[in-house]
């Protein structure tokens, strides 16, 4: 459901990103570009990543607990 969320996210911004791109040719319009949107996609696929990563982990620590209840 996050990564999803997330996802939805990175998309929206990617689009917004690149009609701004489209329509502004200047160089503060680039600069917001460079400043803003890059670095804030950056974070957010980072994130996403990390979430990823995450529950990746946590699946394994509950396969690992199924297998310890089941030897007790």
């Amino acid at each position: 459901m996050q990564i999803e969320k997330i996802a939805d996210t990175v998309s929206e911004l990617e689009d917004v990103k690149r009609k701004f791109e489209e329509n502004i040719q200047d160089d503060f319009g680039r600069s917001i570009v460079n400043s803003f949107f890059i670095p804030t996609l950056k974070n957010i696929k980072s994130l996403e990543e990390a979430i990823q990563t995450a529950d990746g982990e946590e699946r394994a620590v509950k396969e690992m607990l199924q297998k310890a209840r089941a030897v007790i």
